[in-house]
């Protein structure tokens, strides 16, 4: 197979076909880069050809496209016949294949259908819905892009870098499913660069003991002071993790709770992770099941919450405004970031990790920060917090910090009819502590300070 020229600027095409005989025919002169073309369809051709392999869509739609003195040399060299040539082709327009690429989706969670349902708005917002599917270039996605981040009259505000970055990547997949499907030969998307999700620093906010106290005296009732302090201290992901927890994945006797992951689940052994019951999460958590009569299996009683589409935000929104306490940005993330927060300032950062089910990455990227009693603790200042920050962290009887004890809450009430085996965690004791770093427990290698 090869494309020659001769000195006049006419190129003619050598093959060889399935049979063995070798062919060759003029396509006269052209721009190279459209002879290069033709040259690698016929390449597809005898390929498709000699392995009975299904002829390719784009070179299906070539052949229907190209003019009848080429198809007629086609089949004179014998690289084709009549039957291969598609007279029906369809032609994709960028409304139609969105659709179909909707249908599609159709197995993945609603919540990646709505997000991929607003992509859709915003391609069809801005391109033509008519407008065939391969007729769109680079450019065109840059200026997309550009168009993204405008506020235009079609949009109250322009969108944030970060959501400009999310709907780019969703439009990528986009043309990235109608390349493999063969209807179009590149995709405008697939070298536009920066669109990963980045931290926010001036979207985080410190959550300190005392603020969370103000908000749970405000809360209504118990199933809501429960439900922040699973944001706050256990850094549940809200509303999708707390659907589904139920008390038998309460294990009073080793102080864990099991929670499932449905945003995890489609990976292989993440779809639940385990969670130490802190010192904070306790009473609310026993209170929660002193409040649940005896036949109740879900740990939050009211359905309304446990829809995986419920607002949330709406009513913390209203708690905070009794509180007297001013809204933090990213209302539910921030609560889980300021857990993720404590904790590694505590524990090994591959402990947090497992606790909270993410990646070390996405932790360092999203959820850990540098706050003001870090600096104050660092520099030695008289006006240190020595409080109740991160107390909560610790999980034991008879562990200090800054000189203040934390006592491990007792087991909770036992009620009629309830498991006689549920009884209080195991109180044991932290590692003693030389020179500020832990001692570690023995074992085969020899201690090191």
């Amino acid at each position: 197979m090869g494309l020659t020229t001769d000195k006049h600027g006419r190129h003619k095409i050598q093959c060889t076909l399935p049979s063995g005989v070798r062919r060759s025919f003029r396509i006269g002169s052209i721009a190279k880069h459209d002879a290069q073309e033709i040259e690698r369809h016929v390449q597809q051709i005898l390929s498709a050809r000699r392995s009975g392999a299904r002829l390719a869509d784009s070179t299906a739609d070539w052949l229907g496209r190209i003019c009848p003195r080429l198809r007629t040399q086609l089949v004179r060299a014998e690289v084709i016949d009549v039957s291969m040539v598609r007279q029906d082709r369809k032609v994709w327009t960028l409304r139609s294949f969105l659709d179909h690429f909707i249908e599609g989706s159709s197995h993945k969670k609603p919540s990646t259908q709505a997000q991929l349902g607003l992509t859709r708005k915003y391609l069809l917002m801005y391109f033509d819905g008519d407008r065939d599917l391969t007729s769109i270039t680079p450019a065109d996605a840059d200026d997309f892009r550009v168009w993204l981040g405008r506020a235009i009259p079609k949009r109250k505000r322009a969108l944030a870098e970060n959501t400009v970055r999310r709907q780019c990547g969703r439009a990528r997949q986009v043309f990235r499913r109608a390349l493999r499907e063969r209807l179009i030969e590149a995709s405008p998307f697939a070298d536009m660069r920066n669109i990963q999700v980045f931290g926010n620093p001036d979207r985080r906010a410190d959550i300190d003991l005392e603020l969370c106290d103000q908000v749970l005296a405000a809360c209504p009732d118990w199933e809501w002071r429960l439900i922040f302090a699973l944001a706050r201290f256990a850094g549940l992901r809200m509303p999708s993790e707390i659907v589904d927890l139920r008390w038998r994945d309460v294990d009073w006797d080793l102080g864990k709770l099991s929670i499932r992951v449905p945003k995890l689940e489609h990976h292989p052994g993440r779809g639940t992770r385990a969670f130490p019951i802190f010192p904070d999460l306790w009473p609310h958590l026993e209170a929660a099941y002193e409040a649940s009569d005896r036949d109740d299996e879900f740990v939050i009683r009211t359905p309304h919450y446990r829809d995986p589409k419920a607002n949330l935000r709406t009513p913390l929104l209203r708690i905070l405004r009794a509180a007297g306490v001013a809204p933090w940005p990213n209302l539910l993330q921030n609560l889980r970031a300021n857990c993720y927060t404590d904790l590694a300032a505590i524990h090994p950062e591959w402990k947090v990790n497992r606790w909270l089910g993410n990646t070390q990455a996405v932790g360092r990227e999203h959820y850990l920060d540098m706050r003001d009693a870090d600096y104050l603790e660092a520099s030695g200042s008289p006006r240190r917090a020595g409080g109740r920050q991160n107390q909560w962290l610790k999980n034991g009887s008879a562990d200090t910090r800054n000189g203040q004890k934390c006592i491990a809450p007792a087991k909770p009430s036992q009620r009629p009819g309830a498991d006689n085996s549920r009884q209080s965690r195991d109180s044991r004791a932290q590692p003693s502590v030389v020179n500020n770093r832990p001692v570690p427990r023995l074992g085969l290698e020899p201690r090191t300070l």
